[in-house]
């Protein structure tokens, strides 16, 4: 893996020390993050995709167009119990926990999903359910030892027709 230049990399976590998450691990592949960035029908930068894709993980607005029982939101409002919540918690109370879930998860990582080739042939072990594309979309693969599920994948459309949203495998 190639590593970021530092100014890159600071730029990312930046975005994250701003979301109350400066803990979190990033992995991005910086001949990746240039493929990537290449790609003819990106609206967004890695940067601004990534500005968006973190909020998503507890921003309930994002959960109410989602089709998937496998987002943070839904997994904590179906069992409020687990997360310490009461029967009914308000949006707030899941939003809360759901933060609180990420910034308690010490080895959260943020890994920028990429494609095999013949200098990496594992890449990533982990794609995304619902067969989005790397072409299509900016995928981040989301892990920590708090999360409720095993990986989740933050993406958002290059394009940006759609907001940006999330979803666990169980």
């Amino acid at each position: 893996m190639k590593q970021l230049p530092e100014h890159r990399r600071l730029e990312f976590q930046r975005i994250l020390e701003n979301l109350g998450l400066g803990h979190a691990s990033l992995y991005i592949d910086a001949d990746e993050l240039d493929r990537q960035e290449a790609i003819d029908t990106n609206v967004l930068t890695s940067l601004q995709a990534f500005e968006l894709i973190v909020p998503s993980l507890w921003d309930p607005a994002m959960d109410a167009a989602d089709n998937s029982d496998d987002t943070l939101y839904k997994v904590v409002r179906s069992y409020p119990s687990a997360f310490g919540l009461d029967d009914e918690p308000s949006t707030e109370q899941v939003r809360s926990a759901i933060i609180t879930m990420l910034r308690d998860s010490a080895d959260l990582t943020f890994s920028l999903v990429y494609l095999a080739d013949d200098d990496n042939e594992a890449a990533h072990l982990y794609w995304p359910e619902y067969g989005e594309t790397l072409q299509d979309y900016w995928v981040w693969l989301v892990r920590g030892s708090e999360l409720p599920h095993g990986p989740t994948w933050a993406l958002i459309d290059r394009q940006q027709t759609d907001g940006a949203y999330h979803y666990g495998y169980w």
